[in-house]
């Protein structure tokens, strides 16, 4: 029955991509559109002209292969939510198209909409779509290893991050992606992920009983719910209803999404605690990708990581200006005393065990080493 399902939202998908495959209308979360051109007409719409030269110098100064000659293809892009990525994803889109001489257009849809994470995913491992952006949780109930970026605390800072992404435990849940037809063509991140409230938190004694709306995730409601908060799923949707009525009382995002959607407008507090990074990954269709010749193959590895390192820098330029935009409003931004996330993240390891119920102990306890070793060298 559940093959039956994916096979149906696949042939959905299809349907979907056939009438909605012109150029795109939707309208990024946030203004500073460096013009109204459309995204697939060959201009900037987010990204600047800028950035996009100095990407291209920067490629070009490391000796790609020549594409042009290539057979002319077409690969379906889905993209984030979020402000910076779509930034990152344009700037990718202009540089595979040039770097490639042509030879490749990206039909890019940017701010989702080609469906939420998990129909991006199906539609990503079934090939109908050949690259999306989407956060790990849709692929945990694929790869229940990928829980270890959506459990609280584990990962503490964004070079420990990347170490972990770039080292011998992402490379192996590479391979199991790469088992389930996908394959992932970057790691990134957007931000931590920060509490906004109507209670001022100051303490663990601060969070009990808030009603704290999570992603459907059990790992992060259970966290959540030694923490003393009242964890409860809700629709990304209806979420600035919900906290504008009064029926939820705090939500957790990073920055980026906190502003793009006003979510600090209901709320009288943001409170950085910091307590898990938003990391995001690019997967393509594998058999999308194999069936490349190998130059492009080389150019979507460089341009993925020009546009990745983008997505980094904007999104930490980013923080100041969203800060300022929710101190203006009038909300009170508390930054939390280290021993005060230390004793939340002590509180949140009670889930770990659960963790290695899930992925097995060997994969946690190698995590944890690792960060304990990078936190030992600072």
């Amino acid at each position: 029955m559940k093959k039956l399902l994916s096979i149906l939202l696949a042939l959905a998908m299809v349907m979907a991509l056939l009438v909605g495959c012109g150029p795109s209308n939707s309208t990024p979360p946030t203004s500073g559109d460096d013009s109204n051109t459309d995204a697939n007409s060959g201009a900037p719409t987010v990204v600047s002209q800028e950035a996009v030269d100095e990407a291209l110098a920067a490629a070009e100064s490391a000796g790609l292969p020549d594409a042009s000659g290539d057979a002319p293809q077409t690969i379906i892009f889905s993209g984030s939510s979020f402000q910076a990525m779509s930034e990152a994803e344009e700037l990718f889109k202009f540089m595979m198209e040039d770097l490639s001489g042509g030879s490749v257009k990206i039909e890019w849809h940017p701010y989702n909409e080609l469906g939420d994470d998990l129909n991006v995913v199906t539609n990503v491992q079934f090939g109908e779509i050949g690259i999306g952006i989407s956060s790990p949780a849709p692929l945990t109930t694929m790869l229940p290893n990928m829980s270890i970026f959506d459990t609280l605390y584990m990962i503490n800072d964004q070079e420990t991050a990347y170490e972990v992404m770039d080292g011998e435990i992402g490379q192996q849940i590479d391979k199991d992606v790469e088992a389930l037809g996908m394959k992932v063509i970057m790691w990134c991140e957007n931000g931590f992920r920060n509490l906004t409230c109507n209670v001022e938190v100051t303490g663990l004694d601060s969070l009990k009983g808030i009603k704290v709306r999570t992603m459907e995730n059990s790992l992060q409601m259970d966290a959540w719910k030694a923490l003393g908060a009242n964890p409860t799923p809700a629709d990304f949707s209806e979420l600035y209803m919900s906290l504008e009525q009064g029926t939820l009382d705090a939500q957790e995002n990073p920055y980026d999404l906190i502003v793009a959607n006003k979510l600090y407008e209901p709320q009288a507090y943001v409170i950085e605690t910091n307590h898990l990074l938003h990391t995001l990954n690019m997967v393509g269709s594998k058999a999308t990708y194999d069936a490349l010749p190998a130059d492009i193959q080389q150019l979507v590895s460089e341009c993925a990581a020009e546009a990745h390192q983008y997505a980094r820098q904007m999104a930490d330029e980013r923080i100041e200006g969203q800060k300022s935009t929710i101190q203006d409003a009038g909300l009170e931004i508390i930054t939390l005393e280290p021993a005060m996330i230390q004793e939340m993240a002590d509180v949140s390891a009670n889930v770990y065990d659960l963790v290695r119920e899930q992925i097995g102990t060997d994969l946690v306890d190698s995590l944890l080493a690792q960060v304990e070793t990078a936190s030992a060298a600072e």
